[in-house]
């Protein structure tokens, strides 16, 4: 053997005469074939400014002298031509195209890496256990490959993570993807530790919610919502569940106009205890009805305190409740404005001396859909005045412990009508029976005078009517 086996350099034989020349051939040799890089591989003949040493692969276009030199490396040395024939695995550097070749299957191919078995990649930077993709640089390029591109991030469980987290410091400061579920949440953070669910859109209908709030938009309901009060709440939390429910009715009461209802219901359920009314001034936002609900089973474990304020065209129901009043000029039930209360289940305890238990002025309804309690006593039971339409019909009014009623039991003017169709009082009251007058009616559908409860005959005048 003459030669090495990969590179075929010269060995210097023994008792060889003018041992330079071998010697001088392989420096030749190594030095065009170590560390190669050549100027081209694209160039027909060799360019007429050459450099010594320099080095090209010949292509298959070659003419002048490199014919019949294809894919050896062709290198200007000593102001001549050296043409070295590549093997299977060289590697060369080409400046022109500023990439890395190989010699594979009797051809200069660009040199591709593969990692389909890296445990970890850094770019730039130092991949760990569990970034075992790390990159550091300005901007980071995924680029179509004729059409569209995808980037896909994979997760074994539904109640895993698969996320995009944003971070500043390594802290992070938002995240969204699908985070403990197969909805997709949106989250911010102020310190990296605590952070605040934005949005949630589920996945089954695609409805978005926005738990922190939204500002110029409303939510839009796709189905009845239920808000909840408790006596141990926060008027800082969202009202949702039983766990965060609302301090108090006013507080709910704000966020259902807070909503787009889509014609769905708002029902405000109201737990044990002590609750203060609320103002409710307008209808819900795309129709509905506000619906403040307690214990229809026992309303005496839901105490209302002052008074619930419909107007403003409002479309209010109220039910499982039992009212009494904590100030003397409380009226539990005020109806204005075109505004309609529908009543059912409920408990009217004592208002002060000059509140009433069902009070209505200027343009509005009231209606009755189950039978009711009356536990004691007010200025009046109805106090109506102004074109206001009450209407019962079927209902079972049950008096307890012979409450008292200052001026009267029903007292109606000014064009206001109290309709009593088919009604039933259980129990006895002290007090006036009723005051019509300026207009007002009292329709009781003949059942006489004495039909309301009192131990006093009534009063009509001023073109009041009984009927």
């Amino acid at each position: 053997m003459d030669k090495t086996n990969n590179l075929k350099i010269p060995y210097i034989l023994m008792a060889q005469a003018q041992k330079h020349v071998t010697h001088n051939e392989a420096l030749l040799m190594i030095d065009a074939l170590m560390q190669m890089g050549v100027q081209s591989r694209a160039m027909s003949e060799p360019p007429a400014d050459l450099a010594d040493g320099a080095r090209f692969i010949v292509p298959e276009t070659a003419a002048g002298a490199w014919i019949g030199q294809h894919a050896k490396i062709a290198a200007w040395q000593d102001g001549g031509w050296r043409f070295y024939q590549p093997v299977e695995g060289w590697i060369a550097f080409c400046s022109d195209e500023n990439r890395l070749l190989v010699f594979h299957e009797g051809a200069w191919q660009v040199l591709e890496f593969s990692f389909d078995f890296a445990e970890r990649l850094g770019i730039n930077a130092t991949a760990d256990g569990p970034n075992r993709l790390a990159l550091a640089g300005d901007a980071s390029l995924f680029n179509h490959e004729g059409a569209g591109h995808q980037v896909k991030i994979n997760k074994a469980t539904a109640t895993d993570t698969a996320s995009i987290l944003y971070q500043t410091g390594f802290s992070g400061r938002a995240e969204f993807g699908l985070t403990g579920d197969d909805d997709f949440h949106l989250k911010v953070s102020g310190d990296g530790e605590t952070f605040i669910e934005a949005m949630v859109v589920q996945s089954a209908t695609g409805v978005a919610s926005f738990p922190a709030g939204i500002s110029g938009v409303r939510e839009r309901l796709i189905a009845p919502r239920t808000l909840f009060v408790a006596s141990g709440g926060s008027d800082a939390a969202d009202g949702l569940s039983p766990d965060t429910a609302f301090a108090t009715l006013q507080r709910a009461a704000d966020a259902a106009h807070m909503l787009d209802c889509m014609t769905f219901d708002v029902t405000i359920q109201l737990g044990a205890g002590t609750h203060s009314g609320a103002a409710v001034l307008r209808p819900l936002v795309g129709g509905g009805s506000l619906r403040i609900e307690g214990n229809d089973a026992d309303p005496s474990t839901v105490v209302i305190s002052s008074s619930i304020l419909a107007g403003g065209g409002a479309r209010v129901l109220v039910s499982g409740v039992r009212f009494v009043m904590a100030s003397p000029w409380m009226s539990a039930l005020t109806v204005q404005e075109g505004a309609m209360l529908t009543l059912g289940v409920v408990d009217f305890g004592p208002c002060g001396a000059n509140g009433s238990h069902i009070a209505g002025t200027g343009f509005g309804q009231i209606n009755f859909l189950g039978d009711y309690t009356i536990s004691g006593g007010a200025l009046r039971h109805f106090n109506l005045s102004g074109h206001l339409m009450v209407t019962s019909n079927n209902q079972t009014v049950t008096l307890v412990d012979d409450p008292a009623f200052i001026e009267e039991f029903a007292f109606v003017s000014n064009g206001a009508v109290l309709s009593l169709w088919n009604a039933t009082f259980s129990g006895t009251a002290t007090g006036r029976r009723y005051t019509a007058t300026t207009n007002g009616t009292i329709s009781l559908f003949g059942a006489g005078e004495a039909f309301l409860p009192g131990n006093s005959a009534g009063i009509v005048n001023a073109g009041g009517i009984l009927a």
